[in-house]
């Protein structure tokens, strides 16, 4: 029996040797062995099984990880590691696989910045994964405060922009381009460039503006020129207003800080002048009661404190009474009940009283105060 053995063991190790010094491993196609070709296979497909193995194991890591705590860093680093997809590891083992043969040099630098590009683009895409969590971090803590989260989302817009921008630099210039020399030579072009994103930039530095100035915040209703509405958001480069019709107004925020706003959501008390033109033939006994039955109204209103009531003008016209009040809270829906109340006890005990009014009406001219 152990003779047969040896005589198997003798036949496989002849048999190995035939195979090794086969000719046809020698054979050279283009620079390189076909045992160089076989063997950079075997390494292609030992790295491709390494780097899956590695990445899920990674994601079986944190995903356990996950699950037992609150952070929601351990969920970043997931989408960080999920972002590697199968055809960056291929090429990652194909270009290791490829470091045991030789190439001709315009193929291996092709290979290089192809490299060098996807793994500019998947550093790029960590990073604004880990911009998004901090931010999103940020805001967690700044529910209450509109603005502040605002804010926040633009500086991580600002910055996954720069990062892209970064990393493109960076791709040139481990191309062996000159990023000084390749600035200056935009010559012309760079300063047209320049000149469109002139008012680009100024809505940008506007927007920081706006957040730390705080004009207005967002659920303010502010009036600027002719357009007026409640501040839904503040973007890099526009605000975005809802009109009272329902309409969406989108503002430049460079306008927004060039011209006078009114902002009518941090007004504490409204101040309002009511107006009330009684007819010329009215008698004084009935002029001192107007009097009377504008302050009796106004001091029964819910929010209204009286300032004064006058009987201001005597025209050819009629007797033109002005009271002055002021009313909070002072949104608009608080303002316009309060003035419907007003209006419709006045005009029934008007009839009551049979007072005439004049020409034109009764009438409400709003002051901010």
């Amino acid at each position: 029996c152990n003779l047969l053995n040896e005589e198997k063991q003798a036949k496989i190790y002849i048999m190995l040797e035939t195979i090794l010094n086969w000719d046809f491993w020698n054979i050279v196609i283009w620079n390189n062995t076909v045992f160089t070709y076989i063997k950079a296979l075997f390494l292609f497909i030992l790295f491709l099984l390494i780097l899956h193995l590695f990445q899920s194991a990674l994601l079986n890591f944190f995903g356990k990880k996950a699950k037992k705590t609150k952070t929601e860093i351990d969920d970043a680093i997931i989408k960080i590691v999920a972002t590697i997809k199968p055809p960056f590891y291929w090429f990652l083992a194909f270009y290791l696989a490829l470091q045991f043969v030789v190439l001709h040099q315009t193929a291996q630098t092709i290979i290089d910045y192809i490299l060098l590009i996807w793994v500019v683009y998947q550093a790029v895409q960590a990073l604004q994964i880990l911009i998004d969590f901090i931010v999103r971090r940020k805001i967690a803590g700044r529910q209450n405060d509109p603005n502040t989260k605002a804010a926040v989302k633009n500086l991580g817009r600002i910055a996954q922009f720069s990062i892209w921008i970064i990393g493109f630099l960076f791709v040139l210039s481990n191309m062996g381009i000159n990023i000084t020399s390749f600035i200056a030579g935009l010559g012309i072009t760079g300063i047209a460039v320049a000149f469109a994103l002139q008012n680009v930039l100024g809505d940008i530095f506007a927007s920081f503006a706006i957040y730390f100035d705080r004009p207005f915040v967002i659920g303010d209703y502010i009036e600027s020129g002719d357009k007026s509405g409640t501040v839904e958001k503040v973007g890099i480069k526009s605000t975005r207003l809802r009109s009272s019709h329902g309409e969406e107004l989108i503002i430049s925020n460079q306008e927004l800080t060039n011209k006078s706003v009114h902002n009518y959501g941090q007004m504490k008390n409204r101040r309002v002048v009511f107006s009330l033109n009684i007819s010329p033939q009215t008698e004084h006994g009935q002029l001192e009661k107007v009097n009377k039955i504008i302050i009796d109204i106004l001091k029964k209103q819910n929010g209204v404190e009286l300032d004064r009531v006058h009987l201001k003008d005597i025209t050819s016209t009629g007797f033109n009474f002005e009271a002055v009040y002021y009313l909070s809270p002072s949104d608009i829906k608080n303002h316009l009940d309060v003035k419907q109340n007003i209006n419709l006890e006045i005009k029934q005990i008007l009839d009551k009283e049979k007072i005439q009014l004049a020409f034109p009406d009764y009438y409400y001219q709003n002051n901010n105060g």
